[in-house]
């Protein structure tokens, strides 16, 4: 068994680059290759990020390449979506070769590979990064820059075809078409075919050589898309002029991953939170003969309260009303225990809004906030904070489709209480326009396809750091009323029914207080 790890995190070279001349430790790896994996094979039945690391370490070899090389001879291979579907990085030595029928995917947390295969299959260009790369080359590399002002000229016509910016969502104003960009086809082939040897060939090290290289991959990138773009595909513009910019949406990914799905004997996806799993099912590239399954929670029902305050209204337009409610409701589902809390908010804004109203209420809490950018150390750092349990009322405001709303495991008193504001809608921009105008044609409904299914995936997620073990108690509150009406309730979970809310005379912090007193008892 081995678990690929990505190309930058387990470089061994202080400068990443792959070239030859740049990394000893890809240089002559073909002929030296062969004995190391073979040794290695014979000593370790799994082949871990530091075993690998060690060897090319002790052999001078690139453990990146190593670890492609190993993963051929193993017989569980664990690694990101991309290695098997994104079109530029996928292991071709898996899928271009005989044998491949034997081999079976099994595809974890299958509720992100929506929107990943999106973007995978996507492509964008822009005037902006043209325009500053050309002027940094244009004295060293006159023939790349020759090639790179005329496909920027090809973009600038585009612009001037599409003509005045019509629509706008989300603030940004933009325009549509069906048809595929066509006229930049030969501009793009002809920078790529300029730019090919010196990407393949020994290069001086410029400021401009990673901004270049980069280039060149998103050029290939959008001609390859061009080639494959389809009625799923929608061409979207916005911006002006040293601004605009052209993207190749892919609305529909799966045709591209029922092929790739194909080439293994079989393929299974899973999650906690594929719901509604018909839904998944058709955005997935499924078949109307594939097999679905779904199982109920084997976690305890008793052991796990789950309330909604209706009375609070989360839509936007409404949101500055009911600040202080939400900021109440928040510090009663809180005070009721002493233990730490979660709460997910659909935006940032909206967080720190609703936060600066909570902090007088709750003096002796220890309020943790989540910023909006964190790095590694600070995400674990800020993770750690839940070791500490039953000391405090601790409290940790977060963004609902964050870092720390799924891939996290807070078991035990880690976490005993979930609060969610608002059903998890994604904000409005001119790409969710496009999908649900899309998915309107193809299906019943296109602003569930785009919003109302991806935001209540949002709150599954969130909702399921809560219970991580047959032992767990956990206290989750839903504050919004659309919680209450029949189109969300049949998307909630079955063993979270049924759901007791303020407008049928119960309060919340009575109800919870009573959910932890029993927990006491027992």
């Amino acid at each position: 068994m081995i678990p690929l790890t990505a190309k930058e995190k387990i470089c061994l070279n202080d400068e990443k680059n792959c070239s030859p001349d740049k990394c000893p430790f890809i240089l002559g790896y073909m002929s030296r290759s062969r004995k190391i994996v073979k040794e290695l094979l014979k000593k370790h039945d799994f082949f871990s990020r530091d075993v690998v690391s060690q060897a090319g370490l002790r052999h001078g070899i690139c453990p990146f390449e190593l670890s492609l090389d190993l993963a051929l001879s193993c017989d569980l291979v664990i690694c990101d979506y991309n290695y098997i579907f994104d079109p530029r990085v996928y292991l071709r030595r898996f899928f271009e070769q005989k044998g491949r029928e034997n081999y079976l995917i099994m595809i974890d947390e299958a509720h992100n590979l929506f929107d990943r295969a999106r973007g995978m299959y996507s492509a964008e260009l822009n005037v902006k990064e043209i325009s500053g790369i050309s002027r940094e080359i244009k004295k060293d590399l006159p023939t790349i820059n020759t090639e790179l002002k005329k496909l920027k000229k090809s973009i600038s016509e585009l612009e001037k075809q599409s003509g005045e910016l019509m629509m706008e969502s989300g603030g940004v104003k933009y325009n549509t078409a069906f048809e595929a960009p066509i006229s930049l086809k030969f501009s793009l082939g002809d920078f790529i075919t300029a730019t090919e040897s010196w990407i393949s060939g020994e290069r001086e090290d410029k400021p401009y050589t990673d901004k270049l290289v980069n280039l060149f991959f998103e050029v290939l990138h959008f001609k390859n898309i061009l080639e494959i773009y389809s009625d799923h595909y929608r061409t979207l513009a916005t911006g002006k002029k040293t601004t605009f910019c052209i993207k190749l949406i892919c609305l529909d990914p799966g045709p591209m991953l029922a092929r790739k799905m194909s080439y293994a004997k079989s393929t299974v996806l899973f999650s906690a939170t594929l719901s509604p799993l018909w839904y998944f099912k058709s955005i997935l590239g499924g078949r109307d003969e594939d097999v679905t399954l779904r199982l109920p929670s084997p976690f305890p029902r008793e052991n796990l309260l789950v309330f909604n305050d209706d009375s609070i209204e989360t839509r936007y337009r409404s949101r500055e009303k009911y600040l202080d409610a939400t900021a109440m409701a928040i510090y009663k589902w809180s005070i009721s225990h002493k233990g730490n809390i979660m709460v997910f908010f659909p935006s940032y804004k909206y967080l720190l809004n609703v936060l600066e109203i909570f902090k007088p209420l709750a003096p002796g809490f220890e309020i943790l906030c989540q910023d909006r950018e964190m790095d590694e150390p600070t995400r674990e750092s800020f993770i750690r904070k839940f070791d500490d349990f039953g000391d405090t009322n601790r409290i940790a405001f977060c963004v609902m489709g964050g870092v720390f709303s799924e891939g996290i495991d807070l078991t035990g008193d880690k976490l005993t209480g979930v609060i969610i504001v608002g059903v998890g809608l994604p904000q409005v921009s001119p790409e969710l326009e496009i999908m649900r105008n899309y998915y309107h044609n193809e299906a019943t409904s296109g602003f569930s396809y785009a919003y109302t299914y991806p935001g209540i995936n949002k709150v599954l997620q969130a909702a399921g750091r809560l219970i991580r073990s047959e032992s767990d108690r956990g206290a989750l509150l839903l504050i919004d009323s659309r919680f209450s009406t029949s189109d969300y309730l049949s998307l909630l979970p079955q063993e979270w029914h049924p759901i007791p809310r303020t407008s049928q005379g119960f309060c919340l912090d009575a109800f919870t207080g009573e959910f932890w007193d029993k927990t006491a008892e027992d």
